[in-house]
Protein backbone atom coordinates (compact mmCIF):
# COMPACT_ATOMS: atom_id res chain seq x y z
CA UNK A 1 0.00 0.00 0.00
CA UNK A 2 2.79 2.65 0.67
CA UNK A 3 4.33 1.76 -2.23
CA UNK A 4 0.98 2.77 -4.42
CA UNK A 5 1.16 5.52 -1.76
CA UNK A 6 4.34 6.85 -3.35
CA UNK A 7 3.44 6.18 -6.50
CA UNK A 8 0.63 8.39 -6.44
CA UNK A 9 2.36 11.35 -4.92
CA UNK A 10 5.42 11.19 -8.04
CA UNK A 11 2.99 10.90 -10.79
CA UNK A 12 0.51 13.08 -9.39
CA UNK A 13 2.45 16.59 -7.63
CA UNK A 14 0.00 18.81 -7.80
CA UNK A 15 -3.42 17.48 -7.32
CA UNK A 16 -2.09 14.61 -4.83
CA UNK A 17 -4.55 14.98 -2.54
CA UNK A 18 -7.67 14.53 -4.74
CA UNK A 19 -6.20 11.55 -6.51
CA UNK A 20 -5.51 9.64 -3.21
CA UNK A 21 -8.72 10.42 -1.79
CA UNK A 22 -10.60 8.76 -5.12
CA UNK A 23 -8.49 5.95 -5.27
CA UNK A 24 -8.42 5.18 -1.37
CA UNK A 25 -12.20 4.95 -1.55
CA UNK A 26 -12.13 2.20 -4.22
CA UNK A 27 -8.82 0.52 -2.23
CA UNK A 28 -11.11 0.29 0.83
CA UNK A 29 -13.52 -2.27 -0.90
CA UNK A 30 -10.81 -4.84 -1.63
CA UNK A 31 -7.87 -3.86 0.87
CA UNK A 32 -9.41 -4.49 4.46
CA UNK A 33 -8.66 -3.01 7.55
CA UNK A 34 -5.72 -5.30 9.20
CA UNK A 35 -6.75 -4.42 12.83
CA UNK A 36 -10.26 -4.92 11.77
CA UNK A 37 -9.62 -8.28 10.82
CA UNK A 38 -7.36 -9.56 12.94
CA UNK A 39 -10.07 -8.43 15.98
CA UNK A 40 -12.61 -10.45 13.37
CA UNK A 41 -10.54 -13.59 13.39
CA UNK A 42 -9.64 -13.50 17.27
CA UNK A 43 -13.48 -13.19 18.26
CA UNK A 44 -14.24 -16.35 15.57
CA UNK A 45 -11.32 -18.14 17.60
CA UNK A 46 -12.49 -17.42 20.81
CA UNK A 47 -16.10 -18.21 19.74
CA UNK A 48 -14.99 -21.48 17.90
CA UNK A 49 -12.95 -22.71 21.06
CA UNK A 50 -15.91 -21.80 23.18
CA UNK A 51 -18.57 -23.67 21.97
CA UNK A 52 -16.71 -26.32 19.37
CA UNK A 53 -15.27 -28.67 21.85
CA UNK A 54 -15.32 -32.08 20.20
CA UNK A 55 -13.45 -33.75 18.09
CA UNK A 56 -14.85 -33.88 15.65
CA UNK A 57 -14.56 -29.92 15.12
CA UNK A 58 -11.50 -29.36 16.65
CA UNK A 59 -9.83 -31.70 13.85
CA UNK A 60 -11.14 -28.77 11.49
CA UNK A 61 -10.61 -25.75 13.47
CA UNK A 62 -8.95 -24.13 10.93
CA UNK A 63 -11.00 -24.72 7.84
CA UNK A 64 -13.93 -23.74 9.52
CA UNK A 65 -12.40 -20.23 10.52
CA UNK A 66 -10.97 -19.73 7.27
CA UNK A 67 -14.59 -20.57 5.72
CA UNK A 68 -16.24 -18.18 8.16
CA UNK A 69 -13.61 -15.45 7.55
CA UNK A 70 -13.78 -15.47 3.69
CA UNK A 71 -17.48 -15.40 3.76
CA UNK A 72 -18.81 -12.71 2.02
CA UNK A 73 -22.66 -13.72 2.58
CA UNK A 74 -24.15 -16.26 4.61
CA UNK A 75 -24.53 -18.75 2.02
CA UNK A 76 -20.45 -18.29 1.53
CA UNK A 77 -20.20 -19.58 4.42
CA UNK A 78 -22.45 -22.26 4.46
CA UNK A 79 -21.11 -23.70 0.87
CA UNK A 80 -17.48 -23.07 2.91
CA UNK A 81 -18.72 -25.49 5.05
CA UNK A 82 -19.95 -27.99 3.15
CA UNK A 83 -16.89 -28.47 1.50
CA UNK A 84 -15.24 -29.32 4.87
CA UNK A 85 -18.08 -31.62 5.95
CA UNK A 86 -20.06 -33.62 3.28
CA UNK A 87 -23.30 -34.38 5.74
CA UNK A 88 -25.43 -31.37 5.69
CA UNK A 89 -26.62 -32.42 9.45
CA UNK A 90 -23.29 -31.56 10.83
CA UNK A 91 -22.67 -28.26 8.68
CA UNK A 92 -26.54 -27.57 9.69
CA UNK A 93 -25.36 -27.94 13.43
CA UNK A 94 -22.39 -25.87 13.02
CA UNK A 95 -24.10 -23.47 10.97
CA UNK A 96 -26.91 -22.52 13.38
CA UNK A 97 -24.31 -22.53 16.42
CA UNK A 98 -22.55 -19.61 14.56
CA UNK A 99 -25.36 -17.25 13.75
CA UNK A 100 -23.96 -14.71 16.07
CA UNK A 101 -21.03 -14.19 14.02
CA UNK A 102 -22.25 -13.92 10.37
CA UNK A 103 -25.60 -12.12 11.68
CA UNK A 104 -24.24 -9.20 9.58
CA UNK A 105 -23.51 -11.01 6.48
CA UNK A 106 -25.58 -10.40 3.61
CA UNK A 107 -28.26 -13.07 2.81
CA UNK A 108 -31.14 -14.94 4.56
Amino acid sequence: MSGLHNDIRANFPNCYEEVYSDVKKILREFVGDRKQDSKREAQVRSFLGRYFKSKIYTECKEDIVDAILSGRSRQQVNNNLMRIYYDGSIVSQIYQTIQPLIKDLPGK
